[in-house]
C-alpha cells in the first residue's frame, strides 16, 4: 500500500509540473457540489425532484439543527453570564460598604459636608446631650438599609443564577441529543454508501454535565 501510495505521489507532482492540472474544467471556479452531473443517471430525476421539493437528507437537517442549537446555547451563557456578573458585583460592592461602616448612598459634595459640619457644631454647642440619640439612629437607620439592599441583592441574584443554570442545562442536553443523532445517521450513511463521509459539525460535541459543572464553578451558590 506504501508504494501505490508513493507512486500515486509521484504521478501527481509529475502532472501538476507538466501544467495538466491548468487545463481541468471548472479551474478557479467554486466547487458544486450539487451538481446533478456528479450523480449516477439514474438518481439525477429523483435528486431534483427532492431538491425542488426542499427536502433534506436527515444528517444534514441534523446538523443544521445543531448548528442553531450551539449557537443559542453560546448566546445564553453569554446572558447569563453578563447578569450574573453585574450582581456579584453590586454585592460585593455594598458588602465592602456595610464592612467599612459607610452608606451605600452617593456622597454629598464638599460645599454641602461643610455646611453639615457647621450646622452639627452649632448644634452641639447648645444642645449637646439631644444630639446623641437622633446620629445613632440616623446611622442604624443608614446600616439597615445598605443591610436590606445587599439581601435583596443576594435574593435576585440566586434567582438568577437558579433560572440560568436550568436554561443553559435545558439548552445543552437539547444539543446533546442532536449530536448524538447525527453521529448515528452519519454511521448509517456511512454503512449504507460503503465510504467514509467527512462532515463538520460546526462544534464540539457538547456535554450538559460538564458545561454545568463550569457553570458552578464560575458562580458559586452562596455569595
Amino acid at each position: 500500500m506504501f508504494g501505490f501510495e508513493l507512486l500515486a505521489e509521484e504521478k501527481i507532482r509529475a502532472a501538476i509540473a507538466a501544467g495538466e492540472f491548468d487545463r481541468v474544467p471548472g479551474r478557479g471556479k467554486p466547487l458544486r457540489f450539487d451538481d446533478p452531473a456528479t450523480l449516477r443517471p439514474e438518481d439525477r430525476l429523483a435528486y431534483l425532484v427532492l431538491k425542488n421539493s426542499g427536502f433534506l437528507p436527515e444528517f444534514l437537517r441534523l446538523r443544521k439543527d445543531l448548528e442553531s442549537q450551539l449557537q443559542d446555547l453560546e448566546r445564553e451563557r453569554d446572558q447569563a453570564r453578563s447578569r450574573l456578573d453585574s450582581l456579584f458585583q453590586q454585592i460585593r460592592l455594598v458588602t465592602d460598604a456595610l464592612a467599612s461602616g459607610a452608606s451605600s448612598e452617593p456622597s454629598v459634595s464638599t460645599f454641602r459636608q461643610s455646611l453639615a459640619l457647621l450646622r452639627l457644631s452649632l448644634y452641639l454647642a447648645f444642645a449637646p446631650q439631644r444630639q446623641r440619640q437622633p446620629r445613632s439612629a440616623s446611622a442604624s437607620s443608614s446600616s439597615s438599609k445598605t443591610g436590606a439592599r445587599l439581601a435583596a441583592l443576594r435574593r435576585a441574584y440566586r434567582a438568577e443564577r437558579r433560572r440560568g443554570r436550568l436554561r443553559l442545562h435545558e439548552l445543552a442536553r437539547r444539543a446533546e441529543t442532536t449530536a448524538q443523532r447525527l453521529e448515528d445517521a452519519l454511521v448509517e450513511k456511512e454503512i449504507r454508501d460503503r465510504k467514509p463521509l467527512i462532515v463538520h459539525l460546526g462544534g464540539p460535541f457538547v456535554s450538559s454535565e460538564e458545561m454545568v459543572a463550569e457553570f458552578d464553578r464560575s458562580f458559586p451558590a452562596a455569595v
